[in-house]
């Protein structure tokens, strides 16, 4: 490695990749010895011969049961999200709140309106996110 630091020849390059070969093979080889000694298969070395870990919907939990399915993530997740949808709210607080005055809003006249719309582009929405309206 020395020397191919110092000199970049083809020569230098050539002995630092059979010492890396070497080296590898050599890895290989003990490891291999070590699993036939403590009386393992080769394979059992291999991470695609082992059990496979969960997906992330099966590893989450809702009322301490694993969530298996998708149709039970679904349903933890409607459960979580939408638990709030039949509650009625009590609205009495803005009864509470003073009301603002009216204020005028000049009138916008067509012609104002088809300028601003026709400096638009048919492309995007007229926001500040400009998504495309295929989205």
């Amino acid at each position: 490695m020395a020397a191919l630091r110092t000199a970049r020849t083809p020569e230098n390059r050539r002995a630092f990749k059979r010492a890396q070969r070497a080296a590898c093979a050599q890895y290989y080889k003990d490891r291999i010895q070590e699993a036939c000694s403590k009386g393992k298969h080769v394979w059992d070395m291999v991470s695609w011969t082992k059990p496979r870990a969960l997906p992330t919907y099966k590893s989450l939990v809702h009322n301490n049961r694993p969530l298996a399915t998708l149709e039970e993530l679904w349903m933890a997740a409607n459960s979580v999200y939408n638990s709030a949808a039949q509650r009625t709210v009590d609205m009495s607080f803005l009864d509470e709140m003073p009301e603002a005055e009216e204020r005028d809003f000049p009138p916008i006249s067509r012609q104002e309106l088809c300028d601003a719309v026709a400096d638009l582009s048919g492309r995007s929405a007229p926001g500040a996110d400009h998504l495309r309206w295929p989205y």
